[in-house]
C-alpha cells in the first residue's frame, strides 16, 4: 500500500525540488556604507541646489534656494517595461523623504523623451542599461530587482551621518530669466576644480502610454565652463512641456570631475530585466523572454504526466508485442 502511494505522488517531490533550485533568490542583506566610498571619488556629488521657477514670470531671484541632503538620479526609458518597478520605488521614496532631490533622466537615444544633458550624464556615470539608480554619484542600483534595496541604501546613508562639506556661500544661483526660447541661469561657484551641471525639471510631462510623468529632466547643460560668476544658457526650443502648467525648477549639481566610480548599492544579482535596448517582440518568443517560466512549465508538465505514462506506456508496449506475436 505504501509502495503504491509513492508511485502516484513521487513526482510532486521532484517538481518541488525543481522549483526550489530554479527560483531566484530575492532576499538581500543591507548594503554596508563604508568610509572608503567618500566625497573625493570622481563623479561624487559635492553640492545640489534647487530653485523653483515662479509661475507666469519671465525672471526671478535665487532667494528661495534649497539644498537637499541627497541626490538620486534615475536612468529610465519609456520603452523599458522593468523600469516601471524602479520608478515606483523612487516615487515611494520621494513620498517618504520629501527633501531628497530626484532627477529622472530619459537618457536613451531611442526614447522620445531623450535629453542631451541626460545622455551626457549617463556617459559620465558609465550607465549601460535601464533601469539604473545612481545615489550621490557614489552608489548604483541596476535593474528592477535591485531597486528593492533603494530605501535601505538611503536609510543607511542617513544613519551613517553622510553630509556634504558645503556652505551657502560656496555655490549659489543668483537668478534666472527667460526669453526667445532660452533660459539664462546666473550661478556663482566658490569651489575649485569641479564639474557643474544645470538641469531643468518639470512635472506633468506627457509620457505617452505611461501617462503624465513626475519630475523629469527636460533640458540642461553638463560640464559647463563657469567662473566664479557665470551665466548658463539652457535652450528650451523643442523641449517637453508640462501638461499641468508646472513652471518647473532649476537644479544645480556640483560634482567631482572625471568619469564616476560607482559602488554597487545592492548585493542582489543583476537579473535579465536590465535592458540596454528595446525588446523586439516580432522576433522574440515566450521561451526567450521568460526562460524561467518556460522551463518551470515544461518540467511541471512532464512531471504531471508521468503518473499517466507509467500505466499508458506499458499497455501500449504490451499491445504492440501481442500484435508481433500474432504475425509470427
Amino acid at each position: 500500500m505504501v509502495r503504491m502511494c509513492m508511485s502516484h505522488h513521487w513526482w510532486r517531490g521532484v517538481l518541488l525540488a525543481v522549483i526550489v533550485v530554479l527560483t531566484p533568490v530575492v532576499g538581500s542583506s543591507p548594503v554596508e556604507i563604508t568610509a572608503s566610498v567618500d566625497s573625493n571619488m570622481p563623479g561624487a556629488v559635492l553640492d545640489v541646489l534647487i530653485l523653483d521657477i515662479e509661475a507666469n514670470a519671465t525672471n526671478g531671484s535665487g532667494d528661495s534656494l534649497r539644498r537637499p541632503p541627497f541626490l538620486v538620479e534615475l536612468h529610465t526609458a519609456t520603452w523599458c517595461l522593468p523600469c516601471r518597478a524602479a520608478e515606483v520605488e523612487v516615487a515611494e521614496l520621494e513620498a517618504t523623504w520629501s527633501n531628497v532631490a530626484i532627477l529622472r533622466h530619459h537618457s536613451s537615444n531611442l526614447d522620445t523623451l531623450s535629453v542631451k544633458a541626460s545622455n551626457e550624464t549617463k556617459q559620465d556615470q558609465g550607465i549601460h542599461g535601464y533601469p539604473s539608480i545612481v545615489v550621490e554619484g557614489r552608489w548604483i542600483l541596476n535593474g528592477s530587482s535591485q531597486s528593492v534595496d533603494f530605501d535601505d541604501l538611503i536609510a543607511n546613508m542617513t544613519s551613517s551621518g553622510l553630509t556634504r562639506n558645503t556652505t551657502p556661500t560656496d555655490n549659489w544661483i543668483d537668478g534666472w530669466s527667460y526669453g526667445n526660447g532660452v533660459m539664462d541661469v546666473d550661478v556663482r561657484i566658490g569651489m575649485d576644480d569641479v564639474q557643474v551641471d544645470v538641469y531643468l525639471l518639470m512635472k506633468g510631462v506627457n509620457g505617452g502610454q505611461l501617462g503624465i510623468l513626475p519630475d523629469t529632466v527636460v533640458a540642461g547643460e553638463t560640464d559647463v565652463n563657469v567662473s566664479q560668476s557665470s551665466t548658463v544658457s539652457l535652450n528650451l526650443s523643442g523641449t517637453s512641456i508640462s501638461m499641468t502648467d508646472d513652471p518647473g525648477r532649476i537644479v544645480l549639481v556640483v560634482r567631482n570631475p572625471g568619469p564616476a566610480i560607482l559602488t554597487p548599492g545592492s548585493d542582489i544579482f543583476v537579473s535579465g530585466d536590465y535592458q540596454s535596448v528595446p525588446p523586439n517582440p516580432s522576433t522574440g518568443s515566450f521561451a526567450m523572454s521568460n526562460p524561467f517560466l518556460f522551463w518551470l512549465a515544461l518540467v511541471g508538465g512532464v512531471a504531471f504526466m508521468l503518473p499517466a505514462f507509467q500505466h499508458t506506456v506499458p499497455t501500449l508496449f504490451s499491445k504492440r508485442q501481442s500484435k508481433i506475436d500474432e504475425e509470427e
